[in-house]
């Protein structure tokens, strides 16, 4: 491929094995001739997972904090470890991310690293005085009740701030991992794991290369400024995709004369809107900023780009988000330099369609899970829990002299079960 221009200078932040995974598969990417654009700084507080991340960006530096034996899932001692090496991280920050633009702050939601510091790194963005935006994984449903638990209160804490904060993408790896298993069932977890990091990886690499490079057919574009307008606009970053070949688009030719006809391939991009390139189960209506983008071959422009795509495109923004104060469509071209593996064969030169919603709030229903799954857990534990002496009666001679008694430690107020974190700010999502 030929090299491509950026509309911005991405760096990542990874915190944690899932996010330090997702920010070197980012800054991994190339934009041609083995350029590679980004870069990224991977913190983490496990020296064998800082290890297990493989680079090959020279450009992508590795910090482990604290004795580098984890957090073990504890997310206060991972903020502690990173507040205890705040100034370190923040000096190396502001000499890793100096020419950068936007950083992106990669974390796996349900560990003790990522999930304990993303707090504390979201404050050293806001002292860089850098623009920057979340990418945070929604853990599997069969992980384990620690996790889902993790990620709720960091959740509760990040949605309570969401409309001061930057663009957030979350990627579910329950929809993730079903779709990849269906597709691959004797793959291992491992190959889940590289499959799940490169793919969000290139989501994000897309939207950057798309507004920077291809010509632009007709009067409107989405460029470089308009990504700026979707990284700046507060809630979740939401992405589609679709593929087509220029031999699926011959039913247009009859509408021509039918405009108030739907064509098929509007149907499926709605489809591919409502499932979502990452994550899904979005009340799209609370959609602020949309815009759709097409990539066609040069030589298929003229006949595939006219009104009635365009009005075709335009009806389905305003049937998806209708209180969107901006929705563009856009066209562009590409060439046989920029895509040299693209065919001749004009009946199977592939047409791109690339879907951005911003501003959304987060997935209700996934949310939702979350917390269900949380509440069965504690429940569980709750009345697995049995007193085998509550039929034992102390005998008269006890002695309950002294200032500390394990009576402090085993019996009184010990048997009652901690209460759970405040989730109230969840309840304006309509979850609990």
């Amino acid at each position: 491929m030929a090299k491509m221009d950026l509309s911005y200078k991405y760096g990542f932040l990874g915190l944690g094995l899932g996010g330090t995974s997702i920010a070197a598969a980012c800054a991994d990417l190339s934009a041609g001739d083995n350029d590679y654009p980004y870069t990224a700084l991977l913190v983490n507080t496990n020296k064998q997972d800082l290890d297990k991340v493989k680079t090959s960006n020279t450009k992508i530096k590795k910090e482990l904090i604290g004795d580098g034996k984890g957090a073990g899932r504890d997310i206060t001692i991972g903020e502690n470890i990173f507040m205890e090496n705040k100034d370190k991280i923040l000096n190396l920050m502001k000499t890793n991310f100096e020419k950068t633009e936007f950083i992106w702050i990669s974390a796996g939601l349900g560990g003790g690293s990522g999930t304990g510091a993303v707090i504390q790194a979201i404050g050293l963005c806001l002292e860089m005085r850098k623009p920057f935006g979340l990418i945070l994984t929604l853990p599997r449903k069969n992980e384990r009740s620690t996790v889902n638990s993790n990620a709720l209160k960091r959740l509760n804490k990040i949605y309570a701030a969401m409309d001061k904060l930057g663009p957030i993408i979350p990627v579910d790896n329950e929809k993730l991992f079903t779709e990849f298993m269906t597709s691959n069932p004797n793959a291992s977890l491992e190959e889940y794991l590289a499959f799940s990091n490169e793919y969000v990886a290139k989501a994000i690499h897309d939207k950057n290369i798309i507004t920077a490079n291809f010509d632009v057919y007709g009067s409107t574009n989405f460029d470089s400024s308009e990504l700026g307008k979707m990284l700046r606009t507060p809630g979740v970053f939401h992405f589609a995709r679709m593929e087509m070949t220029v031999d699926e688009f011959k039913e247009l030719d009859s509408l021509k004369s039918m405009e108030n006809q739907k064509a098929k391939f509007i149907t499926n991009l709605h489809t591919q809107i409502e499932n979502g390139v990452l994550s899904s189960g979005y009340d799209f209506k609370k959609t602020k900023r949309a815009a759709i983008s097409v990539l066609c071959h040069e030589q298929d422009a003229q006949n595939l780009f006219n009104g009635v795509m365009t009005n075709q495109l335009e009806n389905l923004l305003l049937e998806v988000a209708p209180h969107a104060t901006e929705s563009p469509v856009s066209f562009h071209t590409y060439s046989a330099t920029q895509f040299e593996n693209v065919k001749n064969d004009a009946k199977n030169r592939p047409v791109y369609f690339y879907v951005m919603l911003a501003g959304l709030d987060l997935p209700a229903e996934r949310i939702k899970q979350m917390i269900e799954l949380d509440k069965v857990a504690t429940e569980s534990i709750q009345s697995s829990s049995s007193n085998l002496f509550e039929n034992y009666e102390e005998s008269a001679s006890s002695n309950n002299n002294g200032a500390l008694t394990l009576d402090a430690l085993f019996g009184g107020e010990s048997n009652t079960p901690v209460e759970k974190e405040n989730e109230s700010l969840f309840q304006t999502l309509g979850l609990v």
